[in-house]
């Protein structure tokens, strides 16, 4: 399903919050962590149906960034976090053609868990070309997923 960023490619208003999640490994500010509850308020208004679970995306380079930033959603959203996805192999190489990235990543991602049927929140630090969520997406699919619903803090033209 469509999804949401808070800032997209370099946003002066958040300068601070781009720098942040391209920096080093860490849990998220609080101004990351305000920022995508202000961000999912207004998108609530447009969902078809209530997430029913939130997921970390798995992250090779950020991974307490990226889980705390589900963590804080979940608590806020009053959601289960469910951790279903896990990075099974070499990260994807940034500079290959498109379909050769989107093998590596679905080769390297697997569905380790049971998935609600229903909407799910997939949340994850940064998005360029959006194939990762995009392979996260399809492999919950498969798997039995309800519609999945992207929220990124960057999203990098």
């Amino acid at each position: 399903a469509p999804g949401r960023a808070v800032a997209f490619a370099d946003d002066p208003a958040w300068r601070d919050l781009i720098a942040e999640v391209d920096g080093p490994d860490a849990e998220p500010s609080e101004e990351l962590r305000g920022a995508l509850v202000d961000v999912l308020s207004r998108w609530a208004r447009e969902w078809d149906e209530r997430p029913v679970a939130v997921l970390p995306a798995p992250s090779r380079s950020r991974p307490r960034r990226v889980r705390g930033m589900a963590e804080h959603v979940a608590e806020v959203g009053r959601l289960p976090l469910l951790d279903v996805l896990a990075a099974t192999g070499p990260r994807p190489p940034d500079e290959v053609a498109s379909g050769a990235r989107v093998a590596a990543l679905l080769a390297g991602l697997a569905v380790t868990g049971e998935v609600p049927a229903g909407p799910v929140l997939l949340v994850d630090d940064v998005a360029r070309s959006t194939w990762t969520v995009t392979a996260c997406a399809a492999l919950l699919h498969d798997a039995g997923c309800g519609p999945v619903l992207p929220l990124v803090a960057h999203r990098r033209p």
